[in-house]
């Protein structure tokens, strides 16, 4: 992304603190170092340090080895004592470690933006409905949540949501401004098949050539809803005979994604590894015949906008920011939430229209350049801190 993203820049690049609550995507680091002198401030997490690939070292870090709850009493402490070397401050947090920025901030007076990724309440209520959590506990963490966010949107100078669906939610609960930018973007690496055939990609990639792939490349949680995919599945193997179906999995829960495929019999029919550099996903698309998101909740859903700009056909669930990247019948197909019956269904159709599909990914591919392109995003994002600076 750092090529495609960067320009030579006649003014002063700002200074950044870009505040990380849990985690964050290398290509976004990679695409603010060529906009803004960055520095990261981070909890150091049980397996990496911020994200588990080679950040460059244009990036300045500051790395926290304290708990989930200490983190935000530690990070105010550092933002009073260092903050005025910064121009800006961003931060991926609505509760509290957005609250702690937003104390400093108190007393630095310096601008400070939030990046809302996703629909917080909502992941929490998918924790619920998955039985991961008992009443109770989601009841407390709701009413415990919800007035942090509140506070949080109204105190941040500039708030900036992921997709329409979550700029919606975020008005709710403030008159603040509220802008939509699709942070980070689709790279111009994501692109169909150049020379080599899929076969010969699929050989090289050690996948199976004479299958039919479905790549889900999301990680395992409540949101994500993997087992209606499986039950899907299920049903198009033992309903209709469908047996050349193999779902792929790269993330950092691919032997969850296998266990739980294992638990209704699916052991043949699922390959799962270890989570790639997202600089390396685009082979495993075009590798692949279809793309599937299935989530409850979702703030946008990349995978499927990467899988169009790679040509491959998606499926998605018509749920959250997940209805609005992508339009049912013209760039995809759009299943009901949580219905393994309907999504069968989607698959179905899929497998024997094939060239209806490619079809669809074509347009698909189209509509991501012209809405998601990564060189447009960071230049709004720029533009919108800039104008925070005049």
């Amino acid at each position: 992304m750092g090529g495609n993203c960067k320009r030579e820049h006649t003014m002063k690049k700002p200074n950044v603190c870009f505040i990380i609550e849990k985690t964050t995507d290398i290509r976004f680091i990679n695409g603010l170092k060529d906009y803004f002198n960055v520095t990261i401030l981070a909890r150091k997490r049980k397996d990496y340090t911020i994200v588990p690939w080679q950040i460059s070292d244009e990036v300045k870090t500051r790395i926290f080895r304290c708990n989930r709850l200490l983190y935000p009493l530690v990070l105010f402490i550092w933002i009073i004592k260092n903050g005025f070397g910064f121009d800006v401050f961003i931060v991926n947090s609505d509760t509290l470690v957005g609250v702690s920025v937003n104390l400093a901030e108190f007393f630095l007076q310096k601008p400070h933006v939030s990046l809302i990724c996703k629909p917080t309440l909502e992941y929490l209520s998918a924790k619920y409905l998955m039985h991961k959590i008992g009443l109770l506990h989601f009841l407390f963490l709701y009413f415990l949540i919800k007035p942090l966010i509140m506070w949080n949107i109204s105190q941040f100078d500039l708030n900036i949501a992921l997709s329409k669906y979550i700029k919606d939610k975020l008005r709710k609960y403030s008159r603040k401004e509220v802008q939509t930018i699709s942070i980070y973007g689709i790279d111009k690496i994501f692109k169909p098949l150049d020379s080599s055939t899929q076969g010969e990609l699929r050989e090289r990639l050690c996948l199976p050539i004479d299958k039919y792939i479905i790549f889900v490349s999301s990680r395992i949680s409540p949101e994500k809803d993997i087992f209606t995919l499986f039950k899907a599945t299920k049903l198009l193997i033992e309903r209709d005979g469908i047996t050349d179906i193999v779902l792929l999995n790269l993330s950092g829960q691919y032997k969850d994604f296998i266990t739980q495929a294992n638990s209704i019999g699916l052991e043949k029919f699922v390959i799962g590894q270890c989570a790639i550099n997202p600089y390396d996903l685009p082979s495993y698309y075009q590798a692949s015949d279809l793309c599937i998101q299935p989530s409850l909740y979702e703030g946008l859903g990349f995978s499927p906008l990467e899988a169009l700009a790679c040509g491959t056909p998606v499926i998605v669930s018509h749920a959250g920011g997940l209805k609005e990247s992508t339009i049912h019948m013209v760039h995809s197909l759009h299943f009901k939430p949580g219905d393994a019956e309907d999504l069968a269904e989607k698959i179905r159709y899929a497998y024997y229209h094939r060239k209806k599909m490619k079809q669809m990914a074509e347009v698909g591919k189209r509509w991501v350049r012209e809405k998601y392109d990564s060189k447009m995003v960071f230049n709004k994002l720029e533009t919108a801190v800039k104008q925070l600076l005049k």
